[in-house]
């Protein structure tokens, strides 16, 4: 049984449950990485507690503000992500943000399904559960589930879907399901340009030029016009970041050396094959953006950015291994004939050219999967999940969230960053130690008896706790490592510690 997708032929069958089954499993997987540091005090106000504040809005029908951006802040000023909203309704039921964290892990999970079926549809089913796994396993989207949560976790099953429809040629189909990217994060528009340019070269060249067109447009508008009317100071902020940096045009792509490591870190995944397909260009748009940006959190492997791209990266593998399975060379004869001779190949097929596929498609496999599963054990986040540790809740916590739990709900609070995930759902948080100011002074301060050192320097932060008394704050509890101090004005009994 088949099913015929213009003109090329798509075997229903042979794929099997695998595809989903694996996709429960990834979601399990981020799912319970993601929920443990929840749990143990791990999580950030940026980002968990800002998206959080930005959908807890959206659930009661009103603009997205994010106190801890700044008193009143509207997050479309800041970034332009309003498929946030499709989170409010699940919020709405289960008002935590957990909620967040499992939305997103569902997200990047169900993103393996079409990866892992156009592999089947190229490899075959076990090599191409094989490939499957890789992707699931590869460092961007490992990174993103493991690191709070963003709105960037829309843009992956969106970017599989379309490059998955590119890869079989469905043109409209690719340009059609990237226009949701639009409303995903301003810079996505980058994405959709890439289609639109590939569908240009490879495809309908009046559908790619008006993708691109509408990219360009859409893109533009939204950085220069949308999101400045929602900003208070009406610029769009992160037009200072973009652009060459001070090592120019052509070495800012590769200078300083951290970008070098990026560049290998993104193409190992796929053992460096997906550099033989043209569909690798894709990434450039948005490459070249991080790469010359001034911010070094662009140019780093351990966060949520590079996850948008790996899509791209294994279906430019895939494409890359079909060619090169279905392509003569020269290489091949030779390599045929050396397998043909040798006989240590007596189970593949005798054609020479069904023991090339075989033996390109196994090697691939394999080698995409030994690189995710030694990088996962060596570095990478879901390695906790077999590290005894990770599974142990410290007895501290119970202290600590008992000493967050003298702050009555509802109450107006500035939380340090690992404090205000775990505020956000029933109070209106600050963000410490940007507030209080001798103007803004919230009834309630929670912060660290040991301050982190992100994002404020642990010295800003400790002088601003001791600044804490002059603003009129006196310490009201403290356990577990936090330290709850309250105003003076609005003190009442403190409880005995």
């Amino acid at each position: 049984m088949v099913i015929t997708c213009y003109g090329a032929t798509v075997p229903s069958l042979r794929r099997g449950p695998g595809p989903l089954v694996l996709s429960i499993c990834l979601f399990a997987a981020y799912s319970a990485v993601s929920v443990m540091k929840q749990t143990k005090m791990q999580t950030s106000a940026y980002d968990l507690g800002i998206f959080t504040q930005v959908v807890e809005s959206y659930s009661r029908l009103r603009l997205p503000i994010s106190d801890i951006k700044g008193p009143g802040y509207d997050i479309l000023g800041d970034h332009f992500s309003p498929i946030l909203v499709l989170v409010a309704p699940i919020y709405r039921v289960f008002p935590d943000p957990i909620t967040l964290l499992v939305v997103q892990s569902a997200l990047l999970a169900i993103s393996g399904v079409p990866i892992t079926n156009l592999a089947i549809d190229r490899c075959g089913r076990p090599w191409g559960i094989l490939i499957g796994i890789a992707y699931g396993l590869s460092f961007g989207i490992q990174q993103a589930a493991s690191f709070d949560f963003h709105e960037v976790a829309f843009a992956v099953p969106l970017i599989v879907v379309c490059m998955t429809f590119l890869a079989r040629k469905r043109w409209l189909a690719a340009a059609l399901s990237s226009l949701p990217l639009f409303l995903v994060k301003e810079d996505q528009a980058l994405i959709v340009l890439a289609v639109g340019a590939y569908i240009f070269f490879r495809g309908p060249r009046r559908l790619g030029a008006a993708l691109s067109i509408a990219a360009l447009v859409v893109g533009a508008t939204t950085v220069f016009l949308v999101i400045p009317a929602f900003n208070q100071d009406h610029t769009y902020a992160y037009l200072s970041a973009a652009g060459p940096t001070n090592h120019g045009v052509l070495t800012g792509l590769y200078l300083p050396p951290e970008k070098i490591g990026l560049l290998v870190a993104l193409t190992a995944p796929t053992i460096f094959l997906s550099l033989a397909s043209p569909m690798v260009l894709m990434v450039m748009p948005s490459l070249i953006l991080r790469l010359w940006a001034t911010n070094p959190g662009y140019w780093a492997t351990d966060l949520h950015y590079n996850c948008v791209l790996m899509p791209i990266l294994f279906v430019a593998f895939l494409d890359a291994l079909h060619n090169l399975s279905s392509r003569p060379s020269v290489l091949k004869t030779r390599v045929v004939e050396f397998v043909h001779t040798s006989g240590i190949t007596r189970r593949i097929p005798r054609s020479k050219e069904l023991q090339w596929q075989s033996l390109t498609r196994a090697f691939s496999a394999c080698g995409v999967l030994a690189v995710a599963v030694a990088t996962t054990l060596t570095s990478h986040p879901l390695r906790c999940l077999i590290q005894p540790g990770f599974w142990r809740v410290e007895p501290d916590l119970a202290d600590a969230r008992a000493t967050l739990e003298t702050i009555p709900q509802g109450a107006e609070v500035s939380a340090a960053n690992k404090l205000a995930p775990q505020l956000v759902t029933h109070h209106t948080v600050l963000m410490f130690p940007d507030e209080p100011t001798a103007d803004i002074h919230p009834e309630w301060v929670a912060v660290k008896a040991v301050p982190d050192d992100w994002p404020v320097p642990a010295a800003d932060q400790l002088a601003a706790i001791q600044r804490l008394p002059s603003l009129g704050y006196v310490e009201f509890a403290r356990g577990g490592g936090v330290v709850v101090y309250r105003h003076s004005l609005d003190s009442g009994t403190r409880p005995d510690n």
